[in-house]
């Protein structure tokens, strides 16, 4: 009903409703609603659907990557997927996204003004640190979490078991302020782990 467009009942502090809460009346019928997830296999469904379209000998030579195949994705690959159709219909515009690369994620380590590194350089500043990494390092860093499979988020994650002891030691140590991590660096510090 609210993809629909409705009058809904919404708790102001959002959570779960009790009898005596209180309810702000919102209208949703000019709200774009948008939605997405992670859907395994759909690719399959969708190859099967359009080789089954496909006469003649190409047929049994075409093998496309998902990248192609998931851009031909129709809402009725979402049905075959076990999706209502009502809940499907109310979406009419798919637009599938894909894994990122080693230049993006290399690119998400560093370029925006909050990075992680970014945080980190800031964090470490205020005890008069100065900390670099190499692009080998931020090679390193973006390579291990593709291997994660978690998306931008494992960069956090690989940065984080790295940074945490550094971050505990580096200020009382008598070492130079100014420290540069390199690629050897963190390879060296997995292996201790």
């Amino acid at each position: 009903k609210i993809l629909e467009g409705t009058m809904a009942n919404i708790p102001p502090q959002g959570g779960r409703k009790h009898p005596e809460q209180k309810y702000i009346q919102m209208d949703t019928s000019n709200i774009l609603f948008i939605a997405g997830g992670a859907f395994n296999s759909l690719d399959e469904i969708v190859r099967s659907r359009v080789n089954k379209s496909q006469i003649g000998f190409k047929h049994s030579h075409i093998k496309e990557d998902d990248k192609k195949i998931l851009k031909k994705t129709e809402q009725r690959d979402f049905v075959s997927y076990g999706m209502i159709p009502e809940f499907v219909g109310r979406f009419p515009i798919i637009a599938p996204l894909f894994e990122l690369n080693l230049e993006e994620m290399k690119r998400i380590v560093y370029e925006p003004e909050n990075s992680i590194i970014n945080q980190y350089k800031k964090l470490l500043s205020l005890d008069g640190i100065d900390i670099e990494f190499s692009d080998s390092a931020i090679d390193y860093i973006a390579k291990s979490a593709i291997d994660k499979k978690t998306g931008a988020r494992g960069l956090k994650s690989v940065i984080e078991i790295f940074m945490l002891d550094l971050m505990f030691e580096l200020p009382s140590s008598k070492a130079s302020k100014k420290i540069k991590i390199t690629e050897n660096d963190l390879i060296e510090f997995e292996k201790g782990i």
